[in-house]
């Protein structure tokens, strides 16, 4: 062969450089025995952690009214909250309705509406 049909050929054959750059691209590892790791991370759905709140006497009492009235049906009693809870989500009020279970039980306090809750 001469050698221009042959450096024709050897320019289809990708070079380190165009490999590790696809690989960054496409967010892959170039080789696994050097366990170079990419460069983009990993997980893309990052959640944003929300500070943490105090509950207040409050909204422990509009969450109890709201049991009372409503059982364990956090979306309505969330839904049908006039103030206090409204920067809450039905899923706090859920945990919060089981932790405050768990801490009348441990203090020996009646359950009372908090005996609906999970847990």
């Amino acid at each position: 062969m001469p050698d221009g049909q042959e450096n024709q050929e050897n320019t289809n054959v990708p070079t380190v450089e165009d490999v590790f750059e696809e690989s960054l691209l496409t967010n892959k590892s170039v080789n696994k025995r050097t366990n170079q790791a990419p460069l983009m991370p990993q997980n893309k759905f990052i959640r944003k952690k929300r500070k943490r709140i105090e509950w207040t006497q409050e909204e422990l009492d509009e969450l109890e009214e709201g049991m009372k009235k409503f059982g364990t049906n956090w979306t309505l009693i969330l839904s049908m909250s006039n103030g206090p809870l409204n920067h809450r989500t039905n899923v706090q009020l859920k945990d919060k309705a089981r932790n405050e279970k768990r801490r009348r039980e441990r203090e020996g306090i009646p359950l009372g509406v908090f005996q609906k809750a999970t847990g």
